[in-house]
């Protein structure tokens, strides 16, 4: 498949075909990542530069750290952002083709969580939206932060 999700364990470097999905303020690389937590799979960040095992996923309003993941690889001319401009399934439904978004994961209930990046102080973060929601999660800082103007991919 031209985008798939690998496993990494243990500090192994992130692969040199992870897809970018974002930026820090200072340009260095985003990628996008799910891990299992509390029941569910959930789309959280990746980075060389990151503490705590180079990975982390947002939950119940803070940043956890993670060091067994998944990166999601590929080609980039595969994937497109598409902006939300209200709830994730309504921008969906506008579009004249049919969208498929990347499911990057399932909350412990089973709703989809999607890939979906925003900016944030000065930088591009991945994080993760569900179906229904008109916000992204994004970790930043130990916390976790919603943000209304966001894309999935």
């Amino acid at each position: 498949p031209p985008l798939r999700w690998v496993l990494l364990e243990g500090g192994a470097p992130i692969p040199s075909d992870a897809l970018q999905t974002g930026t820090e303020v200072d340009n260095e690389e985003l990628y996008s990542v799910r891990a299992w937590y509390k029941g569910g799979v959930h789309p959280g960040k990746a980075g060389e530069h990151l503490q705590d095992g180079r990975a982390s996923i947002s939950y119940g309003g803070l940043e956890h750290p993670v060091s067994t993941f998944e990166i999601l690889i590929g080609d980039s001319s595969y994937a497109r952002w598409i902006d939300v401009t209200s709830t994730v399934s309504e921008s969906l439904s506008q579009n004249r083709r049919p969208i498929y978004p990347i499911e990057a994961g399932r909350e412990a209930t089973g709703e989809p969580l999607f890939v979906a990046q925003a900016q944030y102080d000065m930088g591009w973060h991945p994080g993760k939206a569900a179906l229904h929601d008109d916000h992204c999660c994004v970790g930043y800082g130990g916390g976790e932060v919603w943000i209304r103007s966001f894309r999935i991919l």
